[in-house]
């Protein structure tokens, strides 16, 4: 990672959470990333939705209100305001 910072370069880990009941989840992306967001999905309404959550941000207030987001053919785009269904 040092090597990495020291070129002014932005990084993207991913790392997958297990989703085993009672299983740990591995934390060392958190405590070596300035960054964690998490993505995951939900089904509501008769269809999935794909949600993420800026779980860490160093430097930076940030809210930690899950956001829905839709992959497009010319990037991300989020919806912070819209509201989820339960």
């Amino acid at each position: 990672m040092r090597e990495l910072i020291s070129h002014d370069s932005t990084v993207l880990l991913t790392h997958e959470l297990r989703t085993l009941s009672g299983s740990q989840n591995d934390e060392m992306p958190y405590f070596i990333s300035d960054g964690v967001i998490k993505l995951d999905t939900l089904y509501a309404t008769g269809d999935y939705i794909r949600t993420l959550r800026i779980v860490k941000l160093r430097g930076t207030n940030h809210s930690m209100k899950p956001a829905m987001f839709r992959i497009q053919d010319d990037g991300v785009a989020v919806f912070p305001e819209a509201r989820i269904p339960e």
